[in-house]
């Protein structure tokens, strides 16, 4: 043991001159400053040992040396979860926060001045680009510009002119992208106010830097890999200095002479005179803390649940390993537990021998189960074929049923081995269950006309029987535990939903619970019997091992209601001669005997029971309880311990296994099966040669977007995991204005008023009573004194929602100063929303003369539509409409807008008093156009097409994102990440193509929005959209309603 530990300690101590996934490489002079294992490190660019820069646990990137090679400003996560400006010496010492945003800074430059240049969404009205900010490395306001939009940039030696990236495509896991949100290289001059771009196409280039006055960048111009090129701005001529075709440079940095970039996880350095390349090799050696086995316990992070048959004990699965643990007295009990291999679907055998799960142990999920006191896991045999979404056990413990990828329903005979399909098609959603002896499987599929439909599967028969077909649709199916009944949920409650604005065919709660009488000669269980002496003994029915015959004769006209109304019911279980229902986290049951529904949990986030469904083990937050299914039972009642739910856990081999399960889910869900012709498994290897690597589940974030982003595709999102660093955050409130430094002091050059009718649209300084205006000065907070030297965000550190006492005055002095108290809030991103629509509101208005209406939709999902009817309301009496989409985020398919936006208006209604007005009031059959930009995308993508097909009218603006391959939810890998995949295109069904993935929509009318414009206080697209409606007006204006003879009665 003796010689294994110092083996062991070896291998930490020595260097290793072969180290991958450096990244943000950075380089002055001799040396170069990179990122790895979460730190920042210093080495000389010649190689040698490295020295560790930072130490704390937070995230550390995006390292930028400061002029003189002393300092280095980074972005970090030192003081919370949202990455702020640092310094530090370049020859150790503590560092020093700069910036305190709330919404996180990223750093990109450090001027010749000495200013840092970064980058942030405050101050935007979106979360889709971000902003210039530039800071004193001492400390003070940030101070923003006319540069509205950028990814990444550097600064001349002179500082005047800025080489820039205006848009972050750069972060997308998407190869080859040729989206509207494209990659291109801008110039603009602070000092003259030009602005101009570097000629291209449709590539994508990015991370563009001075060196002298040519300009070095990358891009994937030719072969779809980025390479480096360098750039003579005078004459345009663009030179190739690289020849990769296998793996992308990205994140290059210069000190002039030598340049720096990543490449598939290693750094290469390029000398500048002679553009010989080579590999940066520093010789690392220290702990490396992210990647140490440790033993944790897990009881927090339960992620399913199953009762055993007596409800005596739980199986639970947590961060993928499966444990049997006591309902109260007892010992913890790990199932398999292997490094690297994940469990899941974790369920007890009916008998309550074994407990069976999934495991991915071979490379593929497959069956296993083990005995409940300990043995050996031993492998349920299915299909090859067949990749295994979900399984359970049949109640009489014969058969495991299991759903695979491609939506086929399978029973597997445990004793002969024998597999069956009972049916294929459809897709993921539907539900199954099985009787009581395992002859009839109930299901719901997909019917002709597209709504579900119920049916049973008869085992012993081989036929299938239709219980209701697909007129309405259906959900959730379960059997009575008795064999009597069969349970259902059905969106067949249909009536007039009254709405404010106009009538409308909108249904809502559509569902209820219903049940079918299974039995021949049965009658209506809801009619109580007549008054009878009761019987000495009325035990409640046993629960039947046999299913009687069903009789499967015109079974849809006994569907009958049960006596819950309309709702939403998540889930629903058969229970012995009664039945429960889970809805809005409450759990009710109805019961045949008392003819009663009673409520047995409230407050509840999920449920398993045991197997004759008298004991429930219920989620409510952190806790997880046993209980009996009676009336009177509270949550916190039969509190289960899961303190030993623990185990060693081995980070680099959990990361192995979430890469390649990962790796199987885009396999299995992409939208093209053939993965568009490329090579799937070859991709995947490639990039798991780089998991020996890894150094913190950040690099595993980031090798999973490289894998996934081979396939050049939109929605494929690597999100969360366990960073295994927790920081508390506190954050800066903020008050909803924009400052300058002016005279020695901080004043607000405008106040965000906000709309005081909505607690929701509300701005700390444009409450009623809060006396604050344009041109204020805030000259303390709190009575703490506030000079031009000091960051506001520093006054208001954990002050959201708390009440700030302001000093403020006209002037710079503290003569006549009065004081108001605020609430600062955490995000003014929706002020600065609602302001921007505002203004483009009175705009449009002033500028058309109140003819034209305005409508900013912000996205397809609940947001859009309610910003739209917000705004639709008022366009009665309008000539035209003017239709904004410009930074639409996406999310449903958006057709009910041109529902909308096009209407045949064929009556119209003559009353005595009154004007005259046609069938839809607000609606104006007017001309109509729509803005849209490279920031509108997904949903945001698919409006414009449907605008322009419809013949609603033109498109002005810019190309958009283009991602219309969508996703249906995602995959959660075991430490809560997850991943996506690009699961379904939209095609358009008349040209036989798929609608704007990886190119976006095109305008008609191009207009595009430059920091000129910015900065004079132009928006040139809402101003051509304005322009185009007001010539559309004067050359077809549309007539008035009108109006016919009144009838005459001769005599």
């Amino acid at each position: 043991m003796f010689s294994t530990i110092l083996a062991l300690a070896t291998v930490v101590q020595n260097p290793n001159p072969d180290a991958l996934l450096l990244r943000w490489p950075a380089v002055h002079g001799e040396t170069v400053v990179f990122h790895y294992a979460t730190d920042l490190w210093v080495a000389s660019k010649n190689g040698g040992p490295a020295r560790r820069l930072t130490s704390h646990p937070g995230m550390e990137t995006r390292p930028r040396f400061s002029p003189d090679g002393k300092f280095v400003a980074f972005s970090g996560l030192l003081d919370g979860s949202v990455p702020q400006v640092y310094v530090v010496a370049v020859n150790g010492g503590q560092p020093r926060r700069i910036t305190m945003d709330p919404m996180g800074a990223f750093v990109f430059d450090w001027r010749a001045d000495g200013k840092i240049a970064y980058s942030s969404i405050s101050g935007s009205l979106t979360n889709r680009h971000d902003r210039l900010f530039l800071v004193d490395p001492k400390g003070g306001m940030p101070t923003t510009n006319e540069i509205f939009e950028i990814g990444t940039g550097d600064f001349s030696a002179d500082n005047q002119t800025l080489v820039y990236n205006r848009m972050d495509s750069f972060t997308f896991n998407w190869r080859r992208y040729r989206g509207g949100t494209q990659g291109r290289i801008s110039f603009y001059n602070f000092a003259t106010g030009k602005y101009s771009e570097m000629p291209q196409g449709r590539e994508q280039s990015y991370f563009p830097l001075w060196v002298g006055n040519e300009v070095v960048f990358s891009s994937d111009k030719e072969a779809g890999t980025q390479n480096v090129y360098r750039l003579n701005p005078a004459n345009n001529r663009v030179t190739k200095l690289t020849n990769y075709t296998d793996g992308d440079v990205s994140n290059l940095e210069t000190d002039g002479k030598t340049l720096v970039y990543e490449r598939d996880g290693a750094i290469e350095m390029m000398d500048l005179s002679n553009n010989k390349v080579t590999i940066f090799k520093p010789e690392i050696a220290g702990d490396v803390s992210q990647v140490r086995p440790s033993y944790r316990r897990f009881g927090g992070e339960v992620s399913e649940l199953a009762l055993s048959p007596t409800g005596a004990r739980l199986a639970v699965n947590a961060r993928g390993k499966s444990f049997s643990v006591p309902a109260t007295t007892g010992d913890t009990r790990m199932l398999m537990g292997k490094p690297g291999v994940r469990e899941k679907n974790v369920t007890w055998s009916p008998d309550g021998a074994h407990i069976a799960f999934m495991s991915d142990e071979s490379g593929e999920y497959q069956i296993y189960r083990v005995p409940q006191r300990g043995g050996a896991p031993e492998l349920v045999k299915t299909p090859a074929g067949d990749r295994i979404r979900n399984f359970s056990y049949s109640p009489d413990g014969k058969g495991i049923m299991y759903r695979t990828h491609d939506n086929r329903l399978m029973w597997l005979d445990l004793e002969s081995g024998q597999v069956e399909m009972v049916y294929k098609g459809g897709d993921a959603n539907g539900s199954a269950d099985i009787s009581q002896d395992g002859r009839y499987v109930a299901y719901t599929a997909p019917t002709e006309s597209s709504q579900y439909g119920v049916f049973i599967y008869d085992r012993t028969t081989k036929k299938t029987h239709s219980v209701v077909d697909g007129f309405y649709n259906n959900s959730v199916v379960s059997f009575d535990l008795s064999g009597k009944y069969l349970y259902f949920t059905s969106n067949r409650t249909f009536g007039f939903t009254p709405t404010d604005l106009e009538i409308t065919m909108v249904q809502t709660n559509t569902e209820r619970v219903y049940v079918v009488p299974l039995l021949k000669g049965m009658g209506n269980p809801f009619l109580a019997p007549g008054d009878e002496e009761p019987l000495p003994s009325q035990e409640e029915e046993k629960v039947q091992a046999t299913t009687p015959e069903i009789d499967f004769d015109n079974m849809a006209a006994r569907v009958m209601p049960m006596p819950w109304g309309p709702g939403a019911y998540g889930g629903l279980f058969g229970a012995n001669n009664g039945v429960f229902v889970w809805t809005n986290g409450n759990l009710l049951k109805y019961d045949f005997n008392s003819r009663q529904s009673v409520p047995i949990l409230q407050g509840i986030g999920g449920l398993a029971f045991n197997k004759n469904r008298t004991k429930g083990a219920y989620v409510a937050g952190n806790l997880i309880g046993i209980v009996d299914l009676r009336p009177g039972v509270q949550v916190g009642q039969g509190r289960v311990n899961l303190d030993n739910v623990a185990f060693t856990w081995d980070p680099k081999a959990e990361w192995k296994q979430m890469y390649w399960e990962a790796w199987r889910y885009q396999r299995d869900e992409f939208y093209d099966k053939d993965m568009l012709g490329l090579d799937w498994q070859a991709i995947g290897n490639k990039w798991a040669k780089l998991l020996p690597s890894l150094s913190s589940r950040a690099d595993l974030s980031w090798l999973l977007g490289k894998m996934v982003g081979e396939l050049g595709t939109g929605h494929a999102y690597v999100q969360g995991g366990d960073m295994d660093v927790q920081i508390r955050s506190t954050p800066a409130g903020m008050l909803g204005a924009d400052y300058a430094v002016e005279n020695g002091r901080i004043r607000i050059k405008r106040v965000l008023k906000g709309l005081n009718y909505g607690e929701e649209y509300q701005s700390p300084l444009g409450r009623v009573g809060i006396d604050v205006k344009d041109g204020d000065y805030i000259l303390a907070i709190d009575g703490k004194n506030l000079t031009a030297n000091d960051n506001i965000a520093d006054f208001l550190v954990d002050k959201v929602g708390k009440n700030v006492t302001l000093t403020v005055n006209s002037r710079p002095s503290e003569a006549g100063a009065r004081t108001v108290t605020v609430q600062p809030i955490s995000n003014e991103m929706r002020l600065r929303y609602e302001d921007w629509v505002t203004r483009n509101r009175e705009y449009v208005d002033k500028m058309s003369n109140g003819t034209i209406g305005y409508i900013h939709v912000p996205d397809t999902s609940v947001g859009g539509i309610t910003e739209f009817m917000r705004a639709y309301g008022s366009m009665g009496g309008k000539k035209a409409v003017l239709v904004d989409e410009r930074y639409n985020g996406g999310g449903f398919l958006p057709t009910f807008f041109i529902e909308y936006l096009k209407r045949d208006v064929l009556t119209g209604f003559k009353p005595r008093h009154g004007n005259t007005f046609a069938v839809y009031p607000n609606y104006v059959e007017g001309p109509k156009a729509m803005l849209i930009n490279n920031y509108a995308g997904s949903g945001g993508d698919m409006l414009p097409w449907l605008f322009k097909e419809a013949k609603v009218g033109p498109l002005i603006g810019t190309r958009t994102w283009g991602g219309l391959v969508g996703i249906q939810g995602g995959m959660s890998l075991s430490d809560g990440g997850s991943v996506t995949s690009p699961a379904f295109g939209i095609f358009d069904r008349v040209r036989g193509k798929f609608i704007a993935e990886n190119t976006g929509v095109d305008p008609d009318i191009e207009v595009d929005w430059t920091p000129v414009d910015y900065k004079n206080g132009n928006d040139p697209q809402l101003k051509k959209g304005v322009e185009y409606l007001m010539e559309q007006v004067r050359k077809n204006p549309v007539p008035a309603i009108p109006e016919p003879p009144f009838p005459t009665v001769k005599p």
